[in-house]
């Protein structure tokens, strides 16, 4: 998960993160990991969706969250996308604790309730994926140390009770107002063996009856290590080992490559949860490095995007979810930032993508 503020404040953030030379949350030595064919079979899905993740940084105010949202929603509608990828911060007070919360950092949920009617009066199907930060708000400006991978509860089952108890009321918003997945966990890379994952599951479905997924980090999924009994996800940033000047097949063909091995029973159920793209040099070997030096070149990124798109096609994959647009960011004034693709080439590469889908 990719945790930026796109703002004159963050960029003091992105420097020093940049001086890390590694994804703002995640280990580089997580990042590479060999693909597996052992993966288990998934039922698939029909109905490709072409979205964009919608991500509110904190608890906004309601009146905030209709405006921003009514906005940023009918601006995915003229990307011509399907869908909006509801994504906020739920809270774990440290890697061992055993408590998930909503705290001052968590968008209340009838803002998530408002936002999910501003998607659909636009007629975009809705997700919703909360994200878990750890630690305490004033320390997300430090976003490596917060990734909800490096999670590892003193006890598992005190653990997902917590979360199911935090995720509750969104189910139940989901539930009611006809949410089409919810993904339940993004990159919880380090309980994602957990015994405890069926029990959750099935709390989950006492409540919410749409699809019920799970987004892995990159390195479970190609490594074939999927949660048995929900829809899989994967947050995916591979290493595609291009120069800035490849052509727009050279970037299709590497990116199809790295899920060549993943059998496509699974392939046609998975979505790509989140897809972002640094737009600097070099990026195509390390498209996680938001904040790396150097002037943006965003046809990198309309051609990166562009083989996203086409891999999903070309595999039958279940759908993808652009990252990310910011609530609170006007899109006619994007804000000065390499990941950002409103206004830019990336975006008429969203706009395009659900023609390649369909074709």
């Amino acid at each position: 998960m990719k945790i930026f503020t796109r703002s004159l404040a963050a960029m003091a953030l992105a420097a020093a993160v940049a001086a890390c030379s590694t994804h703002p949350l995640v280990p580089s030595s997580a990042l590479r990991a060999s693909p597996s064919p052992a993966v288990p079979a998934v039922a698939a899905s029909a109905h490709p969706v072409t979205g964009v993740d919608v991500y509110a940084r904190t608890a906004y105010p309601l009146a905030v969250v209709t405006a921003d949202g009514r906005r940023v929603m009918r601006y995915i509608a003229r990307l011509h996308a399907g869908g909006a990828g509801l994504v906020w911060n739920l809270c774990d007070p440290g890697r061992r604790s055993d408590v998930v919360k909503a705290c001052s950092g968590t968008l209340a949920v009838a803002g998530v309730e408002e936002l999910t009617r501003e998607a659909q009066a636009d007629g975009l199907a809705v997700q919703y994926r909360p994200i878990i930060r750890l630690g305490a708000p004033s320390g997300w400006t430090a976003p490596h140390g917060t990734w909800e991978g490096f999670i590892k509860p003193a006890s598992q089952q005190a653990w997902f009770g917590s979360l199911y108890r935090a995720e509750r009321p969104y189910l139940r918003a989901a539930q009611r107002l006809g949410v089409s997945q919810f993904v339940v966990g993004t990159e919880l890379h380090g309980i994602n063996s957990s015994p405890w994952w069926p029990w959750f599951l099935a709390k989950v479905r006492g409540i919410y009856h749409g699809s019920v997924a799970v987004a892995q980090h990159q390195s479970n999924y190609l490594g074939g290590h999927l949660i048995r009994g929900a829809s899989p996800g994967v947050d995916l940033y591979p290493d595609l080992g291009l120069r800035d000047d490849a052509t727009q097949a050279q970037v299709t063909a590497a990116f199809e490559s790295k899920l060549a091995r993943v059998p496509a029973s699974v392939l046609h159920a998975t979505s790509l949860d989140e897809v972002g793209f640094a737009s600097v040099h070099g990026a195509y070997d390390a498209p996680q490095l938001w904040s790396a030096p150097g002037p943006a070149d965003y046809l990198m990124q309309k051609r990166y995007f562009t083989a996203v798109c086409e891999t999903v096609a070309h595999y039958g994959m279940a759908g993808l979810w652009f990252y990310e647009a910011d609530l609170t960011e006007n899109p006619a004034q994007p804000w000065a930032f390499p990941a950002a693709f409103e206004g830019r080439a990336g975006a008429r590469a969203i706009a395009a993508c659900a023609g390649i889908l369909h074709d």
